[in-house]
């Protein structure tokens, strides 16, 4: 995965080189250019889309969504999406965002409560008082995405997003925030404590449902329900990331980093990296 980012290819002739790319936006999608178009999409990226004018009914992962704007919807990896109706005078502007960057920025934005209500609310909408703050978040990308001469460009696009989440974005959530109260969303969330203090020596799920009192079953879905991944998905994700700065960021060997992670041989390590990951914990590192 090459770290230059692109801006502006035009769709679909070059969909197999965006998807080669850690950052992609496309401002301005009309309605004119989705009308008539009715078929089955599956995302091969995560994508943020931001939707200024218009509205359309469309169906993702078989769930009926009626989005008006303006609004923000947060399509992941590997979901459908079957459009049945878009309006005129749709507008919407969107991001693609690479494994590689999700990852970075789930690093810094997995402690928010509003980012775990992120993964259960796909279509969220925007206060009239935030639309200037979008526009502009979206001018910032822009800006930096055509700076060419930047050799930060993949950290200058994640720490955008970053702040923005933290200085604007969250606000779509919170009406959503008393559903933390209820007993489902407080496991979830000693759930996630849990995982991000013991994932480096407990990989099973065994551990957690005996500290939160609960059955595999019952823990696992529950997860599931709240943040859209299971509470073994969520250990899989905390160990892949920290293998990734540890492989990254530091002169420990891979038999090192097998060892701090808590595996019994280097082999596992490797076999349980490339399962996750698409390649060796070597082939990252030289990548």
């Amino acid at each position: 995965m090459t770290s230059e980012l692109k801006y502006d290819i035009d769709l679909p002739a070059h969909v197999n080189y965006i998807l080669e790319q850690d950052f992609w936006m496309y401002e301005h999608l009309n309605g004119a250019a989705l009308q008539g178009r009715q078929r089955l999409v599956k995302f091969s990226s995560c994508v943020s889309i931001y939707v200024r004018k218009g509205e359309c009914r469309v169906e993702l992962n078989l769930v009926q969504y009626h989005i008006k704007a303006p609004c923000m919807v947060n399509i992941a990896a590997g979901h459908i999406l079957h459009a049945s109706y878009v309006s005129p005078d749709f507008d919407a502007s969107f991001i693609v965002l690479s494994k590689r960057m999700t990852d970075s920025l789930f690093m810094y934005l997995n402690s928010a409560q509003e980012y775990v209500l992120a993964h259960r609310h796909v279509v969220v909408p925007i206060a009239l008082a935030d639309i200037d703050a979008f526009d502009c978040h979206y001018a910032t990308l822009k800006a930096i995405t055509d700076n060419s001469d930047n050799s930060h460009l993949y950290h200058a696009v994640c720490f955008e997003i970053v702040a923005f989440f933290f200085r604007t974005a969250y606000k779509c959530y919170c009406p959503f925030a008393e559903q933390v109260k209820h007993q489902q969303s407080f496991v979830s969330q000693q759930f996630l404590l849990l995982a991000q203090t013991h994932f480096r020596h407990e990989r099973f799920l065994d551990f957690y449902a005996t500290q939160l009192g609960l059955t595999k079953k019952h823990l696992s879905r529950t997860v599931k329900e709240q943040t859209g991944y299971t509470a073994v998905e969520w250990i899989e994700r905390f160990v892949v990331l920290e293998a990734k700065v540890m492989l990254k960021s530091s002169t420990l060997t891979i038999q090192q980093i097998a060892e701090q992670l808590h595996f019994p041989s280097q082999s596992l390590f490797g076999k349980y990296f490339k399962k996750n990951v698409g390649m060796t914990p070597k082939e990252y590192r030289n990548h």
